[in-house]
């Protein structure tokens, strides 16, 4: 995990414009077709929607998958496109993947019709619709789960996007403003006031309009009582590094209060969008991100039974302890072999008769 996360501090670059590290082996067994939909072309080459099949796949159930990017950036034949096609095989279900027209060239409500109209669409070929989103991703997945929760069987949110207005006082607590910082978001390095300002900008470009930053499902995080309580049952998750771990924990305790079916994961040492790393990046696997992984398909593929009402739950994933503790700086194994020396030398004192204060 620790090439994880030297490789998720290096800036991206053409190569690697989405970042380093994130997963590229496409699994055996899927194969992805292209489709095109009336009403979501939007530029050239844009605009279709790939549909990523395993073998023997569901006929009554699918995933329609929305994905992240910021709401100016990602489409389903980026890192989106392995990640989909591993979900599919574990799952046994299609995947759907919109390109959704994304900001400046359109803005809300634009991209939510748009995958409202695609749901509509599949849903005459399965009896449900599973949908799922990442960060961005997660803001129009929900939204449109918050707008129509009769379309939906399920929903699982990835380390979601949920309040646009991008508060520095959440952000705080796991800002990470060095590289070589323990704790925090590596994702998005920075000041939490700086990453704030600029996230905001990109929620403004995405909205189109100020007010609807007060305004739900434009924003989530405004979600009335009575839209939460009519939520489709859901499994939000996030990594206990994450910049937007507050706002995503804040949200599933009030959602828990009116709606029994609100599942929440927490995964220790993760960062934004951690399953998406699996492979390790390269090196020895995410162990949690695997993990991850089986959390979602088995939600996806049979969904959970509901929680009481009114009590915060949240599951707390830790990972094995190797994992975190042997990461140590020199200067703390040095430490560590100089206690270690001068307790070897306390003991032979002691069996020579070398006197010991009680």
């Amino acid at each position: 995990m620790s090439l994880c996360l030297k490789k998720l501090s290096m800036k991206s670059s053409s190569k690697y414009p989405e970042g380093h590290g994130l997963d590229t082996q496409m699994p055996s067994g899927v194969t992805i077709e292209t489709m095109h939909v009336p009403g979501l072309h939007w530029g050239k080459d844009r605009g279709y929607v790939n549909r990523v099949v395993p073998t023997n796949p569901s006929e009554t159930t699918c995933c329609l998958f929305v994905h992240g990017g910021g709401f100016v950036n990602g489409s389903p034949n980026s890192s989106y496109r392995p990640f989909t096609a591993q979900l599919a095989k574990h799952s046994g279900l299609v995947f759907y993947v919109p390109d959704y027209t994304l900001a400046p060239h359109s803005q809300y409500p634009v991209q939510l019709d748009q995958v409202l109209a695609l749901t509509r669409r599949i849903r005459k070929k399965y009896k449900d619709v599973v949908i799922m989103g990442d960060s961005a991703g997660g803001t129009i997945a929900l939204s449109a789960a918050l707008k129509e929760p009769g379309l939906f069987k399920r929903c699982i949110f990835l380390s979601p996007w949920i309040n646009l207005n991008a508060s520095p006082s959440s952000y705080r607590p796991r800002q990470q403003v060095s590289k070589n910082s323990v704790c925090g978001d590596p994702v998005f390095q920075g000041e939490a006031t700086t990453v704030a300002r600029q996230y905001r900008s990109s929620a403004l470009m995405y909205l189109g309009k100020k007010n609807l930053m007060k305004k739900a499902p434009a924003n989530p995080a405004m979600a009335s009582d009575s839209m939460l309580r009519t939520l489709p049952p859901s499994l939000f998750m996030v990594g206990d590094r994450e910049l937007l771990r507050g706002e995503i924990l804040d949200f599933v305790g009030k959602a828990q209060r009116v709606n029994r079916n609100v599942y929440g994961q927490l995964y220790d040492g993760m960062w934004h969008d951690w399953p998406m790393y699996s492979d390790g990046c390269g090196s020895q696997s995410v162990k949690l991100a695997k993990q991850a992984i089986i959390q979602i398909t088995d939600y996806i593929s049979k969904g959970w039974g509901v929680l009481p009402l009114g009590t915060p739950t949240v599951s707390i994933f830790l990972q094995e302890g190797e994992d975190i503790r042997r990461k140590s700086s020199s200067t703390s194994r040095k430490r560590r072999r100089r206690r270690s020396r001068t307790r070897g030398k306390r003991t032979r004192g002691s069996k020579r008769g070398t006197p010991r204060k009680n």
